[in-house]
């Protein structure tokens, strides 16, 4: 068996001569496709292999299917290699469905036949294919099925040269290399159109095997690849789409013959990954930022020999990376890594696990992954033990969103409405969920919302809510990226307040008869939304016992309190009580003698003694009686001053003032507490 140091070596020096051929065709070490964007995060479960009808299955001659690059759609593009070794181009639907072509001209002869090596969002494929003299031509599939050829004004018509396309991006644009009659590569972009820009890198050599070679393109038209200097070091560059090229080296990169930089592949934001050769021939994987930082980086259990290690063949826009490393037995597994740096290696089901019986081309098994799409579905082939190669695709596991759910208030009554606040976002550097979101509580299901950047609202209406502790569940309807998630958070609801108002007054201390110090502020303080115009009485319910002069009360022109707000409203509560007084000295009146008090006296003495013994009994008697009453009023008249009753005022003690206020059919009514000194 052939050593697995010279079969990789062989297969670079390959890939110098025949720059399609060597790797795709081969074992897709490099395929120098645009890889689509992914995530990471799979695991390897979900594999579906596939198999193009009419694929060869012979052992150990390097027929089989190859899959090579996955659209948003889920849309395949690749080649089958028939029982003769002849090339045909497939594209699969996302419902398993594959349709075959091959354009006009290709060659049928063992090695020869179409390249499918790139598909863009609409569904339109791009590649090479050979003709019956080994000279590349390109072509474009459009989605309809219709194939237009071309080449490059220059391309070589000699055996291995001419048009090699590559990549192809969501505008449809493509890109490049040809070879020219002397064996060296110019780099190409083709527009939609067909107009076709060349380009050269600078520092690239300008003698057969040396040149520009790009291979990926990104949805912007930045390009990346390889040039070949005049010793034979590979170099990466990024042309700009306004054609600027800037060339790089990876650190840790050799510097001479068939070692240096590969980059590989572009993303949305002008970061590139690939791989570089040290000094020892050993393939690190990279991503170079579009600020040309470089992160260099292996996966595990990765081989050291010459032509093993990382070989990094897609990136997207979050910048996780897809590909796969050969192991020290010289096997293939595939691998992902995360914006972060975390690799997770797999090998597909089926996939052989040994270097194989034979040697060269045919001794190669494994799993490499060769694009990885926006929707997360990972696709790339794998060589069985007998070296038959398999195409398969990976539905990747779902990534796990974060999402919160804030309520706008932690609790409501049953008269409010409440606005919950959703946010759904992914880790750094993972694409922003999409999709949907559903609010359910109870009996309340909210409508379905659609997330803007992540964010979406949902107004929960009065009423809709049951009393006591409600659960919010948000459910999210997961996206290309996502899966399906759910998150909680909680609300109190309690019975609502009747509209209403509440009546309070400061206490008064008086003395009585008092002018100053006898008014109590009355607050009404409303409650459960309540306004209105509130019309206050006061009267005074409990006084001592036996209480004189009680206290009178009155708002005057303060009787009507307006409420418009939450704002508490004031009446002024005037108290009247009585003064105390005391008793008054009259002045004395002079006795005086009035003529009809003498008169009568006179007359009762002459009818006493005047009269004749006998008869004096009854005239004495009359007479005594008339002096008697002429005496007392004599008393009477002669009586000097006398003193009036004197008045305590309103009686001391505790009194109760009820306050009461009315607005409509709403009746309440306050204490103010009393006291008379």
């Amino acid at each position: 068996m052939k050593d697995g140091r010279l079969v990789l070596r062989s297969i670079i020096l390959t890939f110098v001569g025949l720059p399609i051929f060597g790797f795709v065709a081969a074992v897709l070490f490099v395929s120098g496709r645009t890889p689509q964007t992914a995530k990471a995060g799979s695991s390897a479960s979900g594999f579906t292999t596939i198999d193009a009808p009419g694929a060869g299955t012979s052992a150990n001659d390097m027929q089989g299917t190859t899959v090579v690059s996955i659209n948003d759609a889920g849309e395949i593009a690749g080649f089958e290699t028939d029982a003769n070794g002849v090339h045909h181009g497939f594209v699969r639907a996302a419902d398993g469905t594959i349709t075959e072509f091959d354009p006009s001209g290709i060659g049928t002869g063992h090695g020869q036949g179409t390249l499918a090596l790139g598909i863009d969002a609409g569904g339109d494929a791009a590649g090479a294919y050979l003709d019956s003299n080994v000279v590349y031509h390109g072509f474009v599939r459009a989605a309809d099925g219709t194939v237009t050829n071309f080449d490059v004004s220059g391309a070589g018509t000699g055996r291995n040269q001419g048009t090699n396309p590559f990549g192809i991006n969501a505008s449809g644009e493509t890109t490049g290399y040809d070879t020219d009659a002397s064996g060296v590569t110019h780099g190409f972009v083709r527009d939609s159109s067909g107009n076709i820009t060349t380009f050269d890198a600078t520092g690239a050599g300008t003698s057969k095997g040396q040149g520009t070679r790009p291979f990926g393109i990104d949805a912007n038209g930045d390009v990346t690849g390889i040039y070949v200097d005049t010793k034979g070091t590979y170099h990466g560059f990024v042309r700009d789409a306004d054609g600027t090229i800037t060339g790089f080296d990876a650190p840790g990169s050799a510097a001479f013959l068939y070692r240096g930089t590969f980059p590989f592949c572009i993303d949305a934001g002008g970061d590139v990954a690939g791989m570089y050769f040290d000094t020892s021939g050993m393939a690190h994987g990279f991503v170079r930022a579009a600020n040309g930082t470089f992160t260099g980086f292996d996966a595990p259990n990765v081989g050291t020999a010459n032509f093993q290690g990382t070989y990094s063949l897609g990136i997207n826009t979050a910048g996780e990376i897809v590909g796969l490393y050969i192991d020290q037995i010289t096997v293939l597994h595939g691998f992902t890594r995360t914006a972060g740096g975390t690799i997770i290696s797999f090998d597909v089901p089926g996939a052989g696990v040994s270097m194989g019986r034979l040697g060269g081309y045919g001794a190669l098994e494994g799993s490499g992954a060769f694009s990885i799409n926006n929707s997360g579905v990972i696709a790339g082939s794998y060589l069985d033990a007998n070296s038959v190669s398999h195409g398969f695709v990976e539905a990747a596991t779902p990534l796990t969103p974060n999402i919160a759910v804030t309520p706008s208030s932690s609790s409501i009554t049953t008269t409010q409405a409440i606005t919950v606040a959703v946010s759904v976002s992914g880790a750094s550097g993972n694409p922003q969920p999409t999709g949907t979101v559903t609010l359910t509580s109870g009996s309340y299901t909210s409508a379905s919302t659609a997330l803007t950047d992540g964010i979406a609202t949902i107004d929960i209406a009065a009423g809709s809510l049951a009393i006591g502790t409600d659960t919010l569940t948000l459910s999210y309807s997961g996206d290309a990226n996502y899966g399906a998630t759910t998150a909680t958070n909680t609300v109190t609801v309690t019975a609502a307040v009747p509209p209403s108002f509440a009546i309070t007054g400061t206490a008064v201390s008086i003395n009585p008869g008092a002018s100053t110090g006898n008014t109590s502020t009355i607050t009404v303080t409303p409650s459960g939304g309540f306004t209105g115009n509130v019309t206050m009485t006061a009267a005074v319910t409990t006084s001592p016992s036996g209480a004189q002069d009680p206290p009178t009360v009155s708002f005057g022109p303060t009787g009507t309190v307006d409420i418009t707000s939450a704002t508490a409203g004031t009446a002024t509560l005037t108290i009247t009580s009585t003064g105390a007084t005391s008793g008054r000295l009259e002045p004395p009146i002079r006795a005086r003698t009035n003529w009809y008090n003498t008169a009568v006296a006179t007359l009762a003495c002459v009818l006493l003694l005047g009269l004749p013994a006998r008869r004096r009994s009854w005239r004495a008697m009359l007479g005594l009686l008339v002096l008697f009453v002429v005496f007392a009023g004599g008393v009477v008249a002669c009586n000097g001053g006398s003193s009036g009753s004197g008045n305590p005022g309103t009686t001391a003690g505790s009194y109760t003032v009820t306050v009461t206020g009315v607005a409509g059919t709403t009746t309440e009514t306050g204490i103010v507490a009393l006291t008379v000194q």
